[in-house]
């Protein structure tokens, strides 16, 4: 069997091997039919053969050598995800190769490795997790771990990240649950930029079994030399005496702790000399944040803003050094002063002073407005009136909206322009100049041209012919009710609807059939029905 050897996770594995001579096993041959589809993989004891060939690859009649050949794995390839794992055994086969004339026949195991299944010195186990609760709480492969409670306490493990293979984290357990294959880190382990998942390969090892034992400089150091430096210690730090006691003598005379800084003189300052320099010291140069330097800073700040303030006070009172809450002025006293003040001095444009004017230099202001030189006492009482006025001609204008008093006249003017065959004929007018032609052509007086107008006027009224229409009326034949019987009586003439769908409607008629009483007329807008009223001029 050609055990090539037990590799890290993700490592890459190589495995060499030969074929010879049916007739002679010591002459190399050549295979065909041998390629990486032809090479199957399994994994420990299993009969499922790794479902891919992903990540092998297989070189034959290696540098020109007759019947020497090399398989290439990489188990760091994941195509079948969790395949290669640490804690397992694996065997490759070769199917269907073709050896010395054998056509199709030969299968044969060509190697063996495993991941991380052979343990090294001081190391407990190798497995992989297979549930992860948190970054300190896994279980492990229950083929591989223990079921032994508390078996890999306070030891260290190793996780390996299984899609890299090469990342990993390293980490001290403080507790296992055997039954479970639990482990529990004391903390989040150290991580090379990666968090621990499903199916990372864990290595344990155990630490040293005396707890109790280090070594410092190539010595062992036992729990009694621990104990002994500590009592050592203690021996030297009793120097310092109960509550400091040993510190306080360091300040006795003759020591450099308790030397002093001398004046001029080489005396010592006093206490009075130490806090006078120290209030006399500049502000300025101790402008720490929260210092008292600072504050001080902060308070000749305020002080000069309380200057600035009074003086303000002082101009709005008129009195210098006024004191606020004692001489000052209440609100109602400042406010009185203001409104009392005279405006004519306080002119600058866009102020209320300006606004409410100096009537000596500018009329348009509100004084002028209100001392007004107008009908009334002032602006107020103009306005009222307006208004009153303004009330009596809206309701004299609304009478006539309500008497319809625009549709009469329109009505009448409409008429007028029929009667006279012109638009926009003004009744007066024209009357009048039809009166001052007739005197001109016959020298006839006033009251014998009104008198021919009279006449003329019921002539008009006399021939004015008036019906109904009947039947089914379109806008350009309209059955009546029309007695005369002479058809094309009414050619020419103007028909006006006064009744119905078209009232007002005016058009011309083109012909009338007596027998039936219909009129025929250039087309009208709206149809008119039965029993709408018309009359012909």
């Amino acid at each position: 069997m050609n055990y090539v050897g037990d590799f890290a996770v993700g490592q890459t594995v190589f495995i060499w091997f030969n074929t010879f001579d049916s007739n002679d096993p010591s002459a190399s041959v050549t295979v065909t039919d041998l390629t990486d589809t032809d090479t199957v993989i399994y994994r420990d004891d299993s009969l499922t053969q790794r479902a891919n060939t992903a990540g092998m690859t297989i070189d034959i009649d290696v540098d020109t050598f007759a019947g020497v050949h090399k398989l290439t794995i990489d188990t760091a390839d994941n195509t079948v995800p969790d395949f290669y794992e640490a804690g397992h055994d694996y065997s490759v086969v070769a199917v269907g190769a073709t050896v010395d004339g054998a056509t199709g026949g030969i299968n044969a195991v060509i190697g063996t490795f495993s991941i991380a299944n052979r343990r090294q010195a001081g190391e407990m186990c190798r497995s992989a997790i297979t549930t992860l609760a948190s970054q300190t709480s896994f279980t492990l492969d229950t083929g591989t771990a223990s079921a032994q409670n508390d078996a890999y306490n306070n030891c260290t493990i190793i996780v390996t990240d299984q899609t890299t293979r090469i990342q990993k984290a390293v980490g001290y357990i403080s507790d296992y649950t055997g039954a479970t294959r639990t482990v529990t880190l004391r903390d989040a382990p150290l991580a090379t930029g990666y968090t621990m998942a499903v199916a990372d390969s864990v290595e344990i090892f155990a630490n040293s079994a005396f707890a109790n034992v280090d070594s410092i400089k190539a010595t062992d150091q036992t729990a009694n030399d621990n104990g002994a430096d500590i009592n050592a210690i203690l021996l030297d730090t009793a120097e310092i005496g109960t509550a400091g006691a040993g510190l306080t003598n360091l300040g006795a005379s003759g020591n450099d702790w308790n030397t002093v800084v001398p004046d001029a003189a080489g005396v010592a300052p006093t206490a009075a000399e130490i806090e006078t320099e120290i209030w006399d010291a500049l502000q300025s140069a101790h402008v720490v944040p929260a210092s008292m330097g600072i504050i001080a800073s902060e308070i000749a700040t305020i002080d000069g803003k309380v200057d600035t303030a009074q003086l303000d006070l002082d101009t709005i009172t008129g009195t210098a050094g006024v004191l606020i809450g004692t001489d000052a002025a209440n609100v109602t006293e400042i406010s009185d002063a203001v409104w009392d003040e005279d405006a004519t001095g306080h002119q600058t444009q866009g102020t209320f002073g300006q606004a409410i004017g100096d009537p000596a230099a500018d009329a348009t202001t509100i004084y002028q407005a209100v001392a007004t030189d107008a009908t009334g006492d002032n602006v107020a009482i103009d306005v009222v009136a307006v208004k009153a006025e303004t009330a009596l001609i809206v309701a004299d204008t609304n009478e006539l909206q309500t008497d319809n008093v625009p549709g009469l006249i329109a009505t009448a003017q409409a008429d007028l322009d029929v009667i006279t065959g012109a638009t926009g004929v003004n009744l007066l007018n024209a009357t009048q100049a039809s009166i001052d032609a007739i005197e001109v052509d016959t020298g006839t007086t006033l009251d014998a041209a009104l008198a021919v107008v009279d006449a003329n006027v019921d002539t008009m009224v006399a021939g004015l012919v008036t019906g109904a229409f009947e039947g089914t009326p379109t806008t350009t034949v309209m059955q009546t009710n029309l007695a005369e019987a002479t058809d094309n009586h009414y050619n020419g003439a103007v028909l006006i609807i006064t009744s119905g769908n078209g009232l007002d409607q005016r058009t011309d008629i083109t012909d009338y059939t007596g027998a039936t009483g219909t009129l025929t007329v250039t087309a009208v807008a709206t149809a008119p029905v039965a029993t709408d009223t018309f009359k012909i001029v």
